[in-house]
């Protein structure tokens, strides 16, 4: 979120939960696409994206953040 506004780039945010408790971490919405993150500490964790999210939001983009790959998520 601090990089967004360093840079200018406008986006709305939000976090998403069913009552099943399924969710998605992060999500940013600019200019009508989505882009959806799940962050995970344990690279070696399992991880499913609910299906309901996609059913309700096709053609999302879903990012699986690790210590491995956070550098190119902030930068």
């Amino acid at each position: 979120m601090k990089q967004n506004a360093y840079t200018c780039h406008w986006c709305n945010s939000w976090f998403w939960r069913t009552k099943e408790q399924s969710e998605i971490d992060y999500i940013e919405e600019s200019d009508g696409n989505l882009s959806a993150f799940e962050f995970k500490w344990n690279p070696g964790a399992r991880h499913r994206t609910p299906s309901s999210f996609l059913k309700a939001y096709p053609g999302s983009n879903l990012k699986v953040i690790t210590p491995y790959n956070i550098e190119d998520f902030l930068l």
